[in-house]
């Protein structure tokens, strides 16, 4: 339990500083340990969707954007969950937007998951 709560506060933090000690298999930040553009695999689909290239699937409560942090068998992905209406996401960015800044409750959220099984531990 400790060791999770340390490694979700490095990832709210930030990630840059850790050892270099990780394995290729972690991935620390965006887009993996060397941050590439992809991982180097001949062996990785070239095409998912849902059903087709997918071990599991876990639905994860509230709204998320970061990306997951795979570290051993732990994978971790951030969200919110709102209390009140929250707006729903669209394409494009949102750069000077004239929003009202939202009043209800939100609770920042950092799940574990095991990389086997898919299930939120």
């Amino acid at each position: 339990m400790r060791r999770t709560l340390q490694l979700a506060l490095v990832m709210i933090v930030g990630l840059d500083w850790l050892p270099l000690s990780a394995t290729q298999q972690d991935w620390s930040q965006f887009r993996g340990p060397r941050a590439g553009v992809a991982a180097d695999d001949a062996a990785l689909p070239e095409a998912w969707s849902r059903t087709e290239n997918v071990t599991w699937s876990t639905r994860i409560p509230g709204t998320g954007w970061s990306s997951p942090v795979v570290w051993g068998d732990h994978v971790f992905v951030t969200s919110v969950i709102s209390a009140g209406d929250q707006e729903a996401p669209k394409p494009g960015l949102y750069f000077g937007g004239e929003r009202p800044a939202p009043t209800a409750e939100h609770r920042w959220m950092v799940y574990a998951i095991d990389f086997t099984s898919g299930k939120i531990r």
